[in-house]
């Protein structure tokens, strides 16, 4: 049986000519990628099948420099610009409470406090501020959730639902 495999982060983009990769994380101790020895890269259709082990990694502000075994110039890191970063589900630390993995969201049905159906969360922005959902309608059009206390009143993992309290207007379809 293989790991879960799920997104951690991504790349976002090379540093320097000798193939190193500035990777951003979700994670809330980055030590563990250390510690793990290995990142998977996600394929362009988003499967991870590719293991990288990591030869040296450096924390930065922005978030950590890695060089990986195999990628050794800037075309090679450079392939990898905005690719998902994942790990095996198991070596995830434990959040705090109300706080969630990008994976543990994907696929939940958001309704809205008076119990219309929004959409199914299909991809969540990071934008510094707070991260916003992208939800799919029934249409096939998205609308914008901005996750934040005063829309998202309750994320229910078990039951696979979010509770949002929109602001006037916000889920109208222009």
């Amino acid at each position: 049986m293989t790991d879960q495999i799920v997104s951690i982060g991504s790349v976002r983009k090379s540093h320097g000519v000798r193939g190193d990769v500035l990777v951003s994380t979700q994670i809330i101790d980055d030590s563990i990628i250390e510690e793990l020895g290995y990142i998977y890269i996600a394929d362009p259709d988003g499967s991870f099948t590719r293991r990288y082990n990591i030869t040296w990694l450096r924390q930065v502000h922005q978030g950590l420099i890695l060089h990986l075994e195999s990628v050794d110039d800037k075309d090679a890191s450079d392939a990898l610009k905005r690719l998902d970063v994942g790990i095996p589900v198991e070596h995830l630390p434990e959040l705090p409470a109300d706080r969630y993995y990008h994976y543990q969201l994907i696929g939940i049905t958001v309704k809205t406090v008076q119990g219309e159906v929004v959409g199914t969360i299909r991809e969540v922005m990071e934008t510094g501020a707070n991260d916003v959902y992208v939800v799919e309608r029934g249409d096939g059009r998205d609308v914008l959730i901005p996750a934040i206390k005063s829309i998202v009143q309750e994320i229910d993992l078990e039951a696979q639902i979010i509770i949002i309290d929109p602001m006037e207007n916000m889920l109208e379809l222009k």
